[in-house]
């Protein structure tokens, strides 16, 4: 089954993008999330280490990192500061 993260269409607005990760609004509920982009259930220590210093960056906290909907591709939902 194609993975809907993975094929990730950034339709929403777009806050970072690197290597490692992408922060765009959840299409479902309409707040932003940061999506690893390598598809893993979980992120390494240094991918986890770098998308935490992403949502600092970017003024987020995080309010969600339990997976509802898509549980087999690391996301969170973020929330402003």
């Amino acid at each position: 089954m194609p993975c809907a993260l993975c094929e990730l269409k950034i339709r929403t607005p777009l806050y970072h993008e690197d290597g490692v990760c992408v922060v765009v609004d959840c299409i479902d509920c309409h707040v932003p999330m940061i999506v690893l982009k390598r598809h893993a259930r979980t992120p390494t220590p240094t991918e986890e280490e770098h998308m935490m210093r992403v949502v600092g960056q970017l003024g987020f906290t995080i309010t969600r990192k339990r997976p509802r909907k898509i549980r087999d591709h690391a996301h969170w939902h973020l929330e402003p500061k």
